[in-house]
C-alpha cells in the first residue's frame, strides 16, 4: 500500500469537465482516404490508434456524415497517411473542406500516390492500406477497424499532433 490519499494524488492537477478530457490527449494527425474506382476522397482524422500488433490493426473514428465514409462503407480497403511537419496545410484542407464539392487533393496541390484505388498522401511520414474490418457506432462516431495489409515508411520528420483541439507542428 502506497499510503497516498486522494488529496496527495490530485496535487498539481486542476479539475476539469470530463467532456474536456479528450482534449488533453495528444494524437497523431492522419488523412484517412478511400477510392472506389470512380471517386476518391480523404479526410483529416486524429482519433486513431493501434489496437493490435499481431495482426497489425488500427481503429479510426469517423462521423457517418463524412463523404469519405460514404465511399469507404462500400469498399474493402482504405488508406492512412500519417502527416508530418510541413503538412499542416494539407491537414487543414482535408479537415475543413467537403469532398462532396471540392477536390481536396487538387486544392492542397497534392498528386496522390495510388495503391490500387486507395489514394495516399505523398511526403507523409508513413502510409498504409487497411482492409476494413468491424465497424461499430459509438456516440457521435463510427469506430472503424482495419487490418494493415501494406505499409510504407516516408521521411523521419516529426508527426503532426492533435492536442487541445488544434494541430501542433
Amino acid at each position: 500500500m502506497c499510503g497516498a490519499t486522494d488529496g496527495d494524488v490530485m496535487k498539481g492537477f486542476v479539475e476539469m469537465d470530463a467532456g474536456d478530457a479528450p482534449k488533453k490527449m495528444p494524437l497523431p494527425v492522419v488523412v484517412v482516404s478511400a477510392g472506389d474506382g470512380k471517386r476518391m476522397n480523404g479526410m483529416t482524422a486524429a482519433w486513431i490508434t493501434q489496437v493490435s500488433a499481431e495482426p497489425p490493426m488500427i481503429m479510426v473514428a469517423i462521423r457517418k456524415s463524412r463523404y469519405t465514409w460514404e465511399i469507404m462503407k462500400d469498399t474493402e480497403l482504405f488508406g492512412i497517411s500519417v502527416l508530418g511537419a510541413g503538412q499542416k496545410k494539407i491537414a487543414e484542407i482535408f479537415g475543413t473542406m467537403s469532398g462532396m464539392d471540392t477536390d481536396k487533393f487538387g486544392e492542397a496541390g497534392v498528386e496522390p500516390v495510388m495503391a490500387g484505388d486507395v489514394p495516399l498522401i505523398p511526403g507523409s511520414i508513413s502510409a498504409f492500406v487497411c482492409r476494413k474490418g468491424d465497424v461499430f457506432e459509438e456516440g457521435d462516431h463510427l469506430a472503424v477497424f482495419g487490418d494493415v495489409i501494406k505499409a510504407w515508411a516516408g521521411d523521419d520528420s516529426r508527426p503532426l499532433m492533435w492536442y487541445d483541439w488544434s494541430i501542433k507542428e
